[in-house]
């Protein structure tokens, strides 16, 4: 009987020798698996080119940007402020890490004033082109002044820059 008692730990003690060896070379697979899925770059959702999953990355960025630090003028003029110039630098820093068959458009926006409706679109309008001016894109830029014609969803201030990856 004393030999039996013997072999039930002596099989526990293989059994978890066994356990820990596959912990081991599973471990160092799923590790390597796992860096490898990490460091790749993200494939696009099916469907859609992996140029528009990069594209919706930069947007992404470029909204935080814009939401934390948002493009500031003078009043009445198409004339940045220090911090409106700033602003424009970190964008034009993401920008330049983006395909070089990206395109973009800066949209100019004004809060509603009582009078001419003409003298925002054209304010909005010199506002984005001051910005895209800056950003330095050439032919891969647009600018677009829309006035006052689509107020921030969910309030806020109306007097805002957005760049929308094309």
């Amino acid at each position: 009987m004393s030999g039996r008692l013997l072999l039930i730990p002596l099989a526990l003690v293989v059994t978890a020798a066994m356990a820990l060896v596959i912990t081991w070379t599973d471990g160092a697979r799923l590790k390597a698996e796992m860096t490898q899925a990490t460091s790749a770059p993200a494939a696009a959702p099916a469907g859609q080119p992996a140029d528009a999953a990069a594209g919706g990355e930069l947007q992404a960025e470029i909204d935080g940007v814009l939401a934390a630090h948002p493009i500031t003028f003078t009043p009445d003029t198409a004339e940045l402020t220090p911090e409106g110039e700033n602003t424009v630098g970190q964008i034009r820093d993401l920008l330049a890490k983006a395909p070089a068959s990206a395109t973009f458009e800066v949209g100019g926006h004004v809060a509603k004033t009582p009078g001419d409706e003409e003298s925002g679109l054209e304010l909005s309008r010199q506002r984005a082109e001051a910005v895209a001016a800056l950003l330095g894109l050439g032919d891969r830029i647009s600018a677009k002044g829309y006035g006052d014609t689509r107020p921030k969803a969910g309030g806020g201030d109306d007097r805002r820059v957005e760049i929308t990856v094309k």
